[in-house]
C-alpha cells in the first residue's frame, strides 16, 4: 500500500471532495475569474478539481471518469521514479497555478470576451499536465502510453515519445484557448502554457535531485 502512496492519496482526495459536493452545497465550487478575482473567493482554487457533478453537466461526469482514471495511471508510474511528496507538489500546485493563470487571462479578455469571466472550470487537467511532464522530461525519447486531451473532456491513451504527445497537448490548448466555438469551459487549456514551464522549474531545482529507481524499474522507460 505504500508503495502507492501518493496515487491513493490524490485518488482519495478527488473522490473524497466528489462525495461532499454530492452531500452538501458551498463547499466544493468549480472556478471562474468572476469568484476568484472579483469575489476574492481564494479557496475554490482548493476546490474546482472536484466540482464534477456540481455544474451538472454530462461532460463534467464523463470528465470525471477519464481523469481518475489517468491520475490513477500517471501517478503510479511516476512513483517509481520520484518521492511521493514530490508527486502530490506537482500535482496540487499545477491545478492551482493552472486555474489562477486561467482566470487571469479571462480577465485581461478585449471587452468582446468578457463573457468569459464567468465561464466555469472543474477538473485536474492542469495537474495532469503537471504529471505529464515530469515523465517527459525524465526520458523525453522514450515511448510511453500518456494521454491526449480533447477539449470535451475526452481522455485517449497514446502511444508515443513521450515528449511528442507533450506537444500534442499543447497544440490542442492553443485551439482551446484562442478559438470560442471549441468548448473550453470544463478545463483549463489557457494554463498549459505556464503548468509546463513550472512543471520544469521545479524539476531543474528540485525533482531531478530526488530520484530513486527501484529494482528493474528503469526497464519501464527503455
Amino acid at each position: 500500500m505504500r508503495q502507492y502512496l501518493a496515487t491513493i492519496l490524490i485518488a482519495s482526495y478527488i473522490i473524497g471532495m466528489v462525495f461532499i459536493s454530492l452531500v452538501t452545497s458551498g463547499i466544493v465550487k468549480p472556478l471562474s475569474a468572476y469568484t476568484l478575482i472579483i469575489g476574492r473567493d481564494v479557496y475554490v482554487l482548493l476546490t474546482y478539481e472536484a466540482a464534477y457533478f456540481v455544474i451538472g453537466s454530462k461532460t463534467a461526469v464523463m470528465q470525471f471518469m477519464f481523469e481518475l482514471i489517468a491520475v490513477t495511471y500517471l501517478t503510479q508510474r511516476l512513483e517509481k521514479i520520484y518521492r511521493k511528496w514530490d508527486i502530490l507538489l506537482i500535482f496540487f500546485a499545477s491545478n492551482i497555478v493552472g486555474g489562477l493563470v486561467t482566470c487571469v487571462i479571462d480577465t485581461v479578455l478585449n471587452l468582446e470576451m468578457r463573457l468569459r469571466m464567468y465561464s466555469l472550470y472543474v477538473g485536474n487537467y492542469a495537474g495532469l499536465m503537471g504529471l505529464s511532464f515530469l515523465i517527459a522530461l525524465y526520458r523525453p525519447r522514450s515511448r510511453e502510453v500518456l494521454f491526449v486531451v480533447l477539449p470535451w473532456g475526452i481522455l485517449f491513451p497514446y502511444k508515443s515519445k513521450s515528449l511528442n504527445i507533450c506537444f500534442i497537448n499543447i497544440g490542442i490548448a492553443v485551439g482551446g484557448t484562442y478559438y470560442i466555438m471549441i468548448p473550453h469551459n470544463y478545463i483549463c487549456f489557457s494554463s498549459i502554457f505556464f503548468v509546463a514551464p513550472f512543471a520544469l522549474i521545479m524539476y531543474l531545482l528540485v525533482f531531478m535531485h530526488n530520484f530513486y529507481m527501484k529494482p528493474r524499474a528503469i526497464e519501464l522507460w527503455i
